[in-house]
């Protein structure tokens, strides 16, 4: 009987060692993403309405942060109403697991919004803030909104989500159906709660046209 004992005590200790690190997963790192984000809010949004000097033209990268902050640079607002009401993030620098417990990372080497080629970023689907659950949602027509000191820009979605392998980084240069000079692209992980593959969304600048400036941020 003892040993039947431990080994049900064995097996309760497993089963709340799961527990919690499921209940972690889930609702420890949003808490700690939405905090960041929170500040990330603070130190970025300002920039958003800032007015530079007469005679200067606003620049869609962000001005250099003079703050105690030592986290992954903040480069601009995400805006996606598809992924529920009030969806809005700021998207940091970086596609490290590290970088990505603040919130959607920009990846190293491709277009900032404006720029010719693809503005491409990554999300965690489940966990720190879980920002790309509800990605497989999306549908072509879709509008996408990046706002950043010089401007709103806006993207239109172009196909249904794709399921993508981790290798596939092909992904990044846009839709390949698309002839639009400037494109989005998000890639996240799924199934949900694994990173067994990848999904993206492509999207098309539908404004500013080309050779025009953005349009301001909405106040």
């Amino acid at each position: 009987m003892r040993v039947v004992r431990a080994i049900g005590n064995i097996f309760i200790i497993l089963g709340l060692t799961l527990l919690l690190f499921v209940l972690y997963e889930e609702v420890g790192t949003s808490i700690i993403t939405n905090h960041r984000q929170t500040v990330l809010a603070d130190i970025f949004d300002p920039e958003l309405h800032f007015q530079p000097a007469p005679g200067v033209t606003p620049s869609s990268t962000p001005r250099p942060i003079v703050t105690h902050w030592t986290g992954p640079r903040p480069l601009f607002r995400l805006t996606i109403p598809r992924l529920g009401h009030g969806w809005s993030r700021i998207v940091v620098e970086g596609v490290s697991l590290y970088s990505l417990a603040y919130g959607p990372g920009h990846y190293p080497g491709t277009s900032m919004p404006g720029q010719l080629g693809t503005v491409a970023m990554a999300c965690h689907r489940t966990g720190w803030g879980s920002p790309c659950i509800n990605i497989n949602q999306m549908r072509p027509g879709d509008l996408i909104f990046i706002d950043t000191p010089a401007g709103r820009y806006t993207y239109k979605v172009t196909q249904f989500p794709k399921q993508i392998e981790k290798t596939d980084s092909w992904v990044l240069n846009g839709d390949p159906a698309s002839t639009d000079p400037y494109k989005l692209a998000i890639t996240t992980c799924t199934p949900p709660h694994t990173s067994l593959h990848r999904m993206v969304i492509w999207a098309d600048q539908v404004s500013p046209l080309p050779g025009q400036p953005p349009p301001p941020v909405p106040a």
